[in-house]
């Protein structure tokens, strides 16, 4: 973690009494996604080391249980994505009084959004008087936005304190917001140890697999990965390519990887939940990622790392401070399905390099990027904002 250099010690600070704590976030189970894994792995930490939580997302088009729990605690599911989706102003309304009368019951020392979209909306629309310290961790820069007038820019300002999940997205931010330098940092996300293989699996050729998981969105660009993976296909017949996951492109690239030739050698797994992607993991010789944006921190790199999976992925955002290139894996500039053929037909051709690739991976990851780090980091941040309403 990087941390402005007058970030208090945590000698100063310590963790204190636990603390109550508003867990906010855009999509929760049953969604799985890069937030949401990561909220898992902090949510389970910071319930078995006794702080009080209570969990609000929004609800789905196709309606969920409005009041139910996760691991124990308190999940709520209100209506404020859906009703900004579709202007419904009885919806707005509804969201904005249940958080109201959560925030009432509850009384939290500290709100904790996990901001990716609107929803961050209700929480300043319902923080009335002093109001409840809040700790805004960002997950993605608004880079269409104008300096001055957008969501994110004014999520952040409002925060007491802001976490970002990469030092490449702290700066843009600060670039655009520099006032927010004395209460902002980077808590990069982490990976509990449990969860990675005590002895790294052995990378598998029989038959080389491309493996990519995630949400089918644009621009998470699948569909350069089709093209590159019907390149090196065209010359190396035994590849195997496997999509895992879902999302309103899901079609058309089964549609693309039809019309490339491709399908029958390329698996769409849809959704998995966390041990079916280990059980991928293993099968992967490596994990691309060939996203044009916004992929800030992407947990599935972390994941792929601890597996000691070489990554092959875009020079964007936060990747490189994952991906050391030539040493872990391979970042690609200017993004095309050849560019990304040719970094993928490297590693799966050189396969004492891929397997040094991976060994690297796996140390990084483990030295870095682990679920104590992250947990110890919030915990004190939690202390440090919560102050006298914690003890």
């Amino acid at each position: 973690m990087l941390f402005p250099p007058f970030f208090p010690t945590f000698g100063m600070w310590g963790r204190g009494a636990n603390v109550k704590i508003l867990y906010m976030l855009e999509r929760f189970v049953p969604f799985v996604g890069g937030i949401e894994t990561m909220s898992a792995h902090l949510l389970s930490a910071l319930a078995q080391n006794g702080h009080e939580v209570q969990i609000v997302t929004s609800q789905s088009d196709v309606p969920l249980r409005e009041t139910d729990t996760w691991q124990g605690m308190p999940l709520f599911r209100l209506p404020m994505l859906t009703s900004l989706a579709h202007r419904d102003l009885r919806g707005i309304l509804q969201a904005r009084a249940g958080l109201r009368g959560i925030k009432q019951a509850f009384d939290p020392d500290v709100v904790h959004i996990q901001f990716s979209g609107p929803s961050s909306m209700f929480h300043w629309d319902t923080n009335e008087g002093a109001g409840v310290p809040t700790l805004v961790t960002v997950h993605s820069v608004a880079t269409e936005s104008t300096p001055n007038r957008s969501l994110y820019l004014d999520t952040v300002r409002k925060a007491d304190w802001v976490a970002s999940v990469s030092r490449h997205m702290l700066d843009w931010t600060l670039a655009h917001a520099p006032e927010i330098f004395e209460h902002s940092s980077v808590v990069y996300n982490g990976i509990p140890a449990e969860e990675l293989p005590a002895q790294m699996p052995a990378l598998p050729f029989e038959p080389p697999t491309i493996l990519w998981i995630g949400r089918m969105v644009e621009w998470k660009r699948v569909d350069r990965l089709i093209d590159a993976a019907a390149q090196v296909m065209a010359t190396n017949g035994v590849v195997r390519l496997c999509l895992a996951g879902d999302g309103p492109e899901r079609q058309r690239l089964e549609a693309l990887a039809r019309d490339r030739g491709i399908a029958e050698r390329t698996r769409f797994t849809g959704w998995v939940d966390a041990a079916e992607r280990g059980a991928l993991m293993r099968k992967a010789t490596l994990v691309a990622i060939p996203s044009e944006a916004m992929e800030n921190l992407p947990m599935v790199a972390l994941e792929a790392a601890g597996y000691g999976r070489p990554i092959v992925g875009s020079r964007v955002s936060g990747l490189p401070e994952i991906v050391e290139h030539e040493r872990s894996g391979l970042l690609v500039s200017n993004l095309t399905p050849q560019t990304l053929a040719d970094a993928i037909s490297r590693v799966l051709t050189d396969r004492e390099k891929a397997r040094e690739m991976g060994r690297q991976a796996s140390k990084l990851v483990r030295s870095r990027f682990t679920s104590t780090q992250m947990v110890d980091a919030y915990e004190h941040l939690y202390g440090r904002l919560a102050g006298p309403r914690a003890g």
